[in-house]
């Protein structure tokens, strides 16, 4: 079994009957221990090095990542949107030099558009969903609304991880319009909206939309997010948008040691900083020996191992990281895609 296994029976034992993943759509909940005992259920007949999870966001793909933990494979969630032939070639791909320590496989189309694999350890994981939760302020008693899909990076550090640390609730979407969304927020009192910012235009031109009480934190990724949409959300809405854009992009490098960057494959030691972008513009680094440039007034958060330093920066231009140089005499070339506010 992987660490994160371990993680999770910690998690669940202190809280065995707490509701911890919701059905958006039925109302369906599993508590922490049905959510364990379906794992179990899931993982007693896996075998193999790789297991790949071709579902929508539900309980079941839940129990099955934690059942693949279970049993100490690696996890490769796939996109069921995705034609078969293009899963296929993933998985193929994918059992090619599968590394020792690898707990799950992201797939990422970063900037270029095609499929590339990140190899990420336990640790890796666990040092990504820690960062998540302490830099976006997620808390244990909070409610996560998946609308993305939990098996993108995205997904797994905003949305699975929180689950698997500290047992932050989930409520599982899969297809839905705008104005279900506020629905679910409201009637399952959901307090966390990570989603992408074509999502946040359509809730901002909702006419009539109000905030849901519980509401208080939205998160974007995946694209850029536009000023338009920005300011359109936060007039309707009153919440400021904590911007993510970018993290799967630099995950490669800042989720193992900065002495060695690949665009494709992560095979090294665990993650002592991460980067990532939040309201209005931040980025949690190690030690950083760089200028920085940023489009709205925000902080740099810097997190590592544990601790937490924050930096003021001013209205300029263009939020990027040029160049990095840690303890170790390789740099590495980090960037966002940054967006105006």
């Amino acid at each position: 079994m992987t660490s994160l296994w371990k993680l999770w029976e910690a998690a669940a034992d202190r809280c065995a009957t707490k509701t911890v993943v919701i059905d958006a759509d039925t109302g369906c909940e599993w508590t922490c221990h049905e959510l364990t005992t379906l794992a179990e259920r899931i993982a007693a007949p896996l075998n193999g090095r790789i297991v790949p999870i071709c579902q929508p966001n539900s309980a079941f793909w839940l129990a099955a990542f934690l059942g693949v933990q279970k049993i100490g494979a690696a996890a490769l969630p796939l996109d069921p949107s995705l034609p078969t032939e293009a899963q296929k070639r993933a998985v193929r791909h994918a059992s090619r030099g599968l590394p020792a320590r690898s707990c799950c496989i992201k797939l990422t189309s970063g900037t270029t558009g095609e499929l590339k694999l990140v190899y990420c350890s336990a640790a890796n994981l666990r040092a990504d969903g820690k960062h998540i939760i302490r830099t976006m302020g997620i808390r244990p008693a909070d409610r996560n609304l998946a609308v993305i899909p939990l098996g993108h990076s995205y997904g797994l550090g905003n949305l699975v991880m929180p689950l698997l640390l500290q047992g932050t609730a989930v409520v599982c979407a899969q297809m839905f319009v705008p104005r279900q969304i506020l629905q679910w927020i409201e009637q399952y009192q959901v307090s966390v909206l990570p989603t992408v910012p074509a999502v946040l235009r359509a809730l901002a031109q909702l006419e009539g939309a109000a905030k849901p009480p519980s509401l208080r934190l939205v998160i974007s990724a995946g694209a850029p997010l536009s000023a338009e949409v920005a300011r359109q959300f936060h007039q309707r809405y009153g919440i400021k948008i904590h911007n993510f854009y970018g993290s799967s992009e630099t995950a490669p490098a800042t989720a193992r040691c900065p002495a060695v960057a690949s665009a494709g494959h992560s095979t090294a030691s665990p993650s002592a900083f991460s980067v990532m972008v939040v309201s209005p513009s931040a980025a949690a680094l190690e030690r950083p020996r760089c200028p920085i440039w940023a489009n709205g007034i925000g902080t740099v958060n810097c997190g590592c191992s544990g601790a937490s330093e924050k930096w003021p920066i001013s209205a300029a231009r263009r939020f990027r990281l040029r160049k990095w140089s840690g303890h170790c005499a390789n740099s590495v070339a980090l960037a966002t895609r940054g967006s105006r506010w």
